[in-house]
């Protein structure tokens, strides 16, 4: 019987791979079919309400699917009582949110104001729920019931919507299939809670300190590429924008997909040796530092490229002006966004220092505030003017990552292959550059194999790694 646990533990695994694998791919096979089912001003219309949604979701519901993750399986001698206190808390608070969006909906004229965040309210319930359901199955190690119940969901988003979509080209109509699509699978899939009870006020405050504080820092950096779309939306319009969001939604999703690959296959092992040899956790993060900037300095170069050769194959003509005009400064602000969060962010909660990295996030988004401001009161907002602001608050808040993990992590950064990467980079940049130019058809589509080798090879020869570091294999 024990001789099997092994093998089991290893079919789960796999599974868990493939459902992470198969939900990104959903999320962006939507996001590359959509725009060719929807006129720009309604993709505009579902993609903001889509992030919207998704960030109310961790607004509402994030803290408590923390506690789930932590503490849903938590000792029952325990006198705090935080699974039930946490099931209590889930329930009312989407129950209550449930009800206000069912008001908002029916009370709001279609397409008013009241009625759009009765519809992003209702989507970030239907996710909530979900979450919630999917942190619980983790907590109780049914990860096979979970790999399985991802893989449903994400097979019935990427269908449901798009089917939803082409049948009414309309928005709303699509969001509102992409929240059946949660709720449906939450209900015939999900865990009922083990029992409820009216949460004392001590496990409350305990749940929420806990809670709120991890799950801060990531909330705003979902936030701030939002608000940068927010602001380019009401400069242009939903038609004039469309390309430009579409060009943030697009570098977001792939550069976020492998942020959670990061975050499966390079943090975990990294968190388990600093636990067992504390003394050498300064050398473990630098190494996860490396190879975070390692690979998405390279996942850059490689989205940057595909931008320019492959364009007109995967985004509409009528999309194409304003994505063009945009396409460089959407990625280089999804990375710094990476950067921070799978990077410098993660040392951070290694370290039980997660206070820096709420400050340096919110450092960065009242700059972007501040600076989108500046740029509406003195008429100069534009498309590339409010992703350049972006850019310039990500660096700030970048830079004072970095020095309070010098300084307070006791991390000695490793310029030296840093600088490495960064030359690496330049290189594999003006070949890209170079190929996009002068190469034709096929010498392009070669050139994604070129690219790789010189990113791979460079890194190799100067000694930063490459995949088995990545992997923590040596």
């Amino acid at each position: 019987m024990q001789a099997g646990l092994p093998k089991a533990r290893g079919s789960a695994s796999i599974l868990m791979m493939l459902s992470l694998v198969l939900a990104n791919l959903a999320n962006l096979g939507i996001q590359f079919v959509i725009p060719r089912l929807l006129v720009p001003e309604e993709y505009t219309r579902f993609a903001m309400m889509w992030a919207s949604g998704q960030l109310v979701a961790a607004l509402l519901f994030e803290w408590l699917r923390i506690g789930v993750v932590r503490y849903s399986a938590n000792d029952a001698g325990d006198p705090r009582r935080l699974p039930e206190t946490l099931a209590a808390l889930y329930a009312a608070l989407l129950v209550g949110a449930s009800v206000l969006a069912v008001i908002l909906l029916a009370t709001g004229r279609t397409g008013s104001a009241m009625f759009m965040a009765g519809l992003i309210l209702f989507y970030a319930c239907a996710q909530g729920a979900f979450d919630g359901q999917q942190a619980n199955l983790r907590a109780r190690f049914l990860n096979v019931r979970f790999s399985v119940t991802w893989m449903v969901r994400s097979v019935l988003s990427f269908s449901l919507t798009l089917v939803v979509a082409s049948a009414f080209s309309d928005g709303r109509f699509a969001l509102a299939a992409l929240s059946a699509s949660f709720l449906i699978v939450s209900l015939f899939a999900g865990l009922s809670p083990r029992s409820l009870r009216w949460p004392a006020r001590s496990s409350v405050v305990f749940l929420m300190k806990f809670g709120l504080f991890a799950a801060a820092a990531g909330i705003i950096s979902f936030a701030l590429p939002l608000v940068a779309r927010y602001a380019m939306v009401h400069y242009a319009g939903g038609t004039d924008s469309a390309g430009a969001v579409l060009a943030v939604d697009i570098a977001q999703k792939i550069l976020m997909a492998l942020g959670t690959a990061v975050n499966l296959l390079l943090l975990q092992p990294v968190i388990s040796r600093v636990n067992r040899d504390p003394e050498e956790g300064s050398r473990y993060m630098e190494s996860h530092l490396i190879n975070v900037v390692a690979l998405f300095s390279a996942a850059m170069v490689v989205l940057l490229y595909a931008n320019s050769v492959m364009v007109t194959y995967f985004v509409p003509p009528a999309f194409l002006e304003s994505y063009s005009k945009v396409s460089l400064l959407a990625v280089i602000s999804i990375v710094l966004v990476c950067l921070k969060s799978y990077g410098l962010d993660a040392l951070f909660a290694i370290g039980g220092k997660t206070v820096y990295s709420v400050v340096t996030s919110g450092v960065a988004l009242l700059l972007v505030l501040l600076g989108c401001g500046g740029l509406y009161v003195t008429h100069s907002i534009g498309l590339s003017s409010t992703l350049v602001v972006l850019v310039l608050a990500l660096v700030a808040g970048l830079v004072l990552a970095t020095y309070f993990a010098a300084s307070v992590l006791s991390l000695r950064l490793p310029w030296g292959k840093l600088s490495r990467i960064l030359l690496v980079t330049a290189a594999a940049m003006v070949a890209s550059f170079l190929l996009a130019v002068y190469g034709n058809a096929v010498v392009q589509m070669a050139g994604f194999i070129v690219i790789a080798f010189i990113i791979l090879g460079g890194y190799r020869a100067l000694g930063v790694g490459g995949p088995r570091q990545w992997l923590g294999q040596s």
